[in-house]
Order: structure tokens, then C-alpha cells, then sequence
């Protein structure tokens, strides 16, 4: 029997068993507790438009577009939602499964890029565990889906530009030369298959527009290669990339097409203001701020690894053109951004990781088995331990709060406040839900709560999706709540008690404190979500 199992598994190549040993691990910690942290805003905003795909496809299908979304991840949302009664479980469950596929992309960029096992299990080890891979393969939000795309685009574009290219003599006949070289079979699936990638991950979310010149750097790869070759190698990538712009503009058949653009000015300063009017100047001093997002989420070792390829001869030409590609993917973000949140980084992590393992073998062989002597193998291996030490603690604290103590989580300053302190973390959402339905077995209960969309009311909302809601009626009356206005009173006519629910910063109603029902609060004394039995203030003609 342990002979067959030991054929069994001899016939399979490292790279894949190794993939298996990881896949398992990732799917372990990944579906763990997977629903501990309380919706976030965003992932509601998402999860209600797939229910509303659900419910009616040809009025809601591309209903993102209005909001300056694209919809793919909303799509791949939607199968999920019949196949789990927990909404949000069913929702994160596709970031988790698009996390796998990463770890395997990863794995597989690795193997291409560099060839050394060592680099391949240390850019695994990366993919599964790093605080920025692990904590968005957990969240239903957009950014993990679009950043598989690119990380296929990056391998598909790497061996497009390896394919031989065809010697070109002269500046006349390159045109020719191009054209007969796309259209070479094997040239011209690559080509598709950076196409359908980067277009994928433009149907994603637009900021993939911005990864496309670290897809046309991956043009430097190749060694040797004359000036008229690298145009053909441009003319490749060029043609991908115009196949991916093609896939976006199939949306165009929709009438909200525009306003896929109308939000930028909401996250994006003006060209004219940053360049002409001084702009730069205040996107310089966020500098350390944003550098702060990359450190907090990939920790300082990884960082430090990742910048060792650029000392070493061999290494050097694959460092600088690595690390040129994750510089000039996240520089417009650092110059334009007006609102800028850690997780728009996410793809040039991407580079960062394949840097690091790449430093990593780079430390372990130049310092300790190519040292000369006891003395510096001995310091080089303290070093090395001390840098793995400081990266289990960091990834270990942050993997193991995420999955048993969310609200310890150690999120740097931006993301705490996003997914744990503020408005936007759905603390108290479900515990509410769950009271509301209970509470309306035999009652008729109209909800107002803050907000139009978001944590509050989709929030709230998502938890009722195909279930029976006679008994219910929510609906948002904005915020700051300073009171109930009278269109929700009309709309609320029949119904037996009224309920606000309002986080406790928001609530500018002077209520006695015996109209609260119930109260959760966020994590070191931030806001708390209350729930408030309104009904005595209803109007007496209602």
C-alpha cells in the first residue's frame, strides 16, 4: 500500500505537490472564522447588488456601473448567494477561492521568473501568509479579484516577451515583421491571453488602467535584444493590452457606461491642480503615509528582502525592472489620490512578493554558504534568523488575532479605523438583524436607519434577502439623524412598532434611555450601533 502511495505520488512534479501542501494550509486559515469580522461597508454595498441581480438580472445586472463600478466581481458574487444561507459568508467565500488561484499564479511566476525551488516555497509561504495577501482573501471586496487578473497578465505577459523573436534588419520592414510575428500561432495566444486578463481586470475595477505600463516593462526581460526587437516585443504587448481595452468597452452597450467615470473626481485630484498648481507639493508630504501602508501590510523584512536583488550583479536586472514595476504602478496613486486606502496598493505587492523570495535565496546563499568564514556564515545566519523571527511574530499576530480576535486585529492606523472603530465597520449589524427577526414574528416592525447605502442600511438589509420580510420594512433617512423625517412615517403607516438604528456618533436625537433596546459597541471605546424603539413618537395622524 505505501508502495503505490509513494508511485502515486512520484509521478507528480514537485511544483504541484508543493502547491497541494500550500493549498491545504491556505484553505485551513483562510476559511476559518471567516465571517469574525463584522461586514464592512463596501462588502454590503456589493453583496446588495448581487441580491439585486438576483432578484431582477435585466434591471440590475450592470447597476454598478452607476456607481463608477464595473461588475465582474459582483457576478462571481451571485452563484454564492443561493449556495449559503450566512450572505456574508457566501460573499467571502469567493475572495478566499480567488486567493488560492493566487497563491497558485504566485507560485507559478516564481517558478518562470527565477527557476529556484527556494524562491518558489518562499513566495508561497508570502502569498499565504503576509498580513496584505491574507487579509484581502478574506473580504468580499475587489481588490483580490483584480489583482489575479494582473498577476495572470504579469505571467502571460513574461512569456510573451520570452517567445523568440524574429530578427529585424531594417526600419522598413518592420511593420511587416510585426504583424507576421502576432499573428504566429504561438504569439498570437499569448497576445489573447494578456487580452483576456487585463481585460478581466478592468471588468474588475478601473485603477487596472494604471498596471498597464508595469505590463509593458516586462518588455526589458529578454536579454541582448536589439532596439528594433524590443519595438516587436512593444507591438506584442501592445496588442494585448488593446484586446484587454476591447473586452472594457463591451460594457459600452450599456447606458450607465459614463458613468463608470463620473466618481473619479471623488478619489482622484484634478491633472491641472497636482502639475500646475502645486498639488505635488501636498501629495509629496503623504509620501511616508503611504509607505506606511506598504510596511504595515507586508512587514519590514519582506520590504527589506525585497530591495536585496538590486545589489547583486546577477540579480540586478531583474530587481530594478521588478521593483521599477511596482514604483510606477503605485506613483499616479500617490500623486492623484485624494482618498487612498491601503488596499489600492494591493497589486504591487504582487512585485514585492516575487522581490522578496527572490532576496531571500539571494541572502541564504551569498551570506551563508558562499561566506568564507565561520564569523560572517555565523552573523549572516543571525541575521537571517532574526529577520524570519521578526516576520512569523508580526504575520503570526496579525493571522491569529484576524481569525479568533478580530477586534485585536493589528491593522495599522487607516485600516482600524475603516474595519473597526468608524461607521463603515458593521458592528452590532447582524446581532440587530437577528433581533429584528425574532422581534417580527408576530409584530410589524418599520426600521429607519442612517444612511442611504453601505454599512447602514444595505448592511442591515442583506441579512432578509429571499426570506420573509411581511412583518419588515427598512429604509435609510440619511445622517446626522437630528430626526425621523415625516416620508418614513408615511411610509410606515401600519406597522406596529419603529425602530432607528444609528451609530451613537450620528444620533443627534435627545431620546430618554429607556427607548434603547440595544447597543453594540466598536472596539477602544469608538462609536456603538443602537437600536431605538421609536414608536411613541409617531405622529398622531399616522
Amino acid at each position: 500500500m505505501l508502495k503505490t502511495i509513494d508511485r502515486f505520488f512520484a509521478k507528480i512534479p514537485f511544483f504541484w505537490l508543493l502547491f497541494i501542501g500550500f493549498g491545504l494550509l491556505y484553505l485551513l486559515i483562510h476559511l476559518t472564522n471567516l465571517t469574525s469580522l463584522p461586514v464592512f461597508a463596501d462588502e454590503a454595498i456589493y453583496i446588495r447588488w448581487a441580491q439585486l441581480i438576483i432578484d431582477k438580472p435585466q434591471e440590475f445586472a450592470l447597476y454598478s456601473l452607476n456607481d463608477g463600478k464595473t461588475p465582474l466581481f459582483i457576478w462571481l458574487m451571485v452563484p454564492f448567494q443561493f449556495l449559503f444561507s450566512d450572505q456574508l459568508y457566501a460573499a467571502r467565500i469567493v475572495s478566499v477561492w480567488v486567493g488560492l488561484l493566487q497563491v497558485l499564479v504566485m507560485m507559478k511566476l516564481a517558478q518562470e521568473i527565477s527557476g529556484k525551488r527556494i524562491v518558489v516555497i518562499t513566495t508561497a509561504v508570502l502569498s499565504v501568509f503576509v498580513p496584505f495577501w491574507f487579509f484581502y482573501h478574506r473580504m468580499a471586496l475587489m481588490d483580490s479579484l483584480l489583482t489575479l487578473f494582473l498577476s495572470v497578465a504579469v505571467l502571460m505577459t513574461y512569456r510573451l516577451v520570452n517567445v523568440d523573436v524574429p530578427k529585424v534588419s531594417y526600419v522598413s520592414n518592420l511593420i511587416s515583421v510585426v504583424f507576421k510575428d502576432i499573428f504566429a500561432m504561438r504569439v498570437l495566444w499569448l497576445v489573447i491571453a494578456v487580452g483576456l486578463s487585463f481585460g478581466g481586470a478592468l471588468v474588475t475595477k478601473l485603477p487596472a488602467i494604471l498596471f498597464a505600463p508595469s505590463l509593458v516593462l516586462l518588455v526589458l526581460f529578454p536579454t541582448e535584444k536589439s532596439w528594433l526587437q524590443r519595438v516587436v516585443l512593444l507591438a506584442r504587448v501592445g496588442a494585448g493590452l488593446g484586446i484587454g481595452l476591447g473586452v472594457f468597452a463591451l460594457l459600452k452597450i450599456h447606458p450607465a457606461f459614463s458613468q463608470l467615470f463620473s466618481r473619479g473626481g471623488d478619489f482622484l485630484y484634478p491633472f491641472s491642480d497636482i502639475l500646475l498648481h502645486g498639488g505635488w507639493l501636498h501629495s509629496l508630504t503623504q509620501l511616508p503615509r503611504y509607505i506606511n501602508y506598504i510596511l504595515g501590510n507586508v512587514s519590514l523584512p519582506v520590504l527589506l528582502f525585497s530591495l536585496l536583488p538590486l545589489f547583486f550583479t546577477e540579480s540586478r536586472r531583474k530587481g530594478f525592472i521588478l521593483t521599477l514595476a511596482w514604483v510606477i504602478f503605485m506613483a499616479p496613486i500617490w500623486l492623484f489620490g485624494k482618498v487612498v486606502y491601503p488596499r489600492y496598493f494591493m497589486p504591487g505587492i504582487i512585485f514585492i512578493t516575487l522581490l522578496a523570495a527572490e532576496g531571500f535565496a539571494i541572502a541564504q546563499q551569498k551570506w551563508v554558504k558562499d561566506s568564507h568564514t565561520l564569523w560572517s556564515q555565523t552573523v549572516a545566519a543571525l541575521v537571517i534568523a532574526t529577520s524570519l523571527a521578526t516576520f512569523a511574530q508580526i504575520t503570526l499576530t496579525f493571522v491569529g488575532n484576524s481569525l479568533f480576535f478580530p477586534n485585536n486585529t493589528p491593522f495599522i492606523k487607516d485600516d482600524k479605523t475603516q474595519y473597526l472603530t468608524e461607521w463603515s465597520s458593521g458592528h452590532g449589524l447582524k446581532e440587530t438583524a437577528v433581533m429584528l427577526e425574532t422581534s417580527s414574528i408576530n409584530t410589524k416592525i418599520a426600521v429607519a436607519t442612517e444612511g442611504y447605502f453601505g454599512s447602514l442600511p444595505d448592511g442591515l438589509v442583506l441579512y432578509f434577502h429571499r426570506k420573509n420580510v411581511e412583518n419588515i420594512y427598512i429604509d435609510g433617512i440619511g445622517q446626522p439623524v437630528y430626526e425621523i423625517p415625516t416620508t418614513f412615517w408615511e411610509k410606515a403607516q401600519g406597522f406596529d412598532q419603529i425602530w432607528l438604528v444609528v451609530n451613537s456618533h450620528r444620533m443627534k436625537m435627545n431620546l430618554p434611555k429607556e427607548m434603547l433596546l440595544n447597543q453594540y459597541c466598536r472596539p477602544d471605546f469608538s462609536p456603538c450601533l443602537q437600536v431605538w424603539n421609536v414608536t411613541s413618537l409617531r405622529p398622531q395622524n399616522n
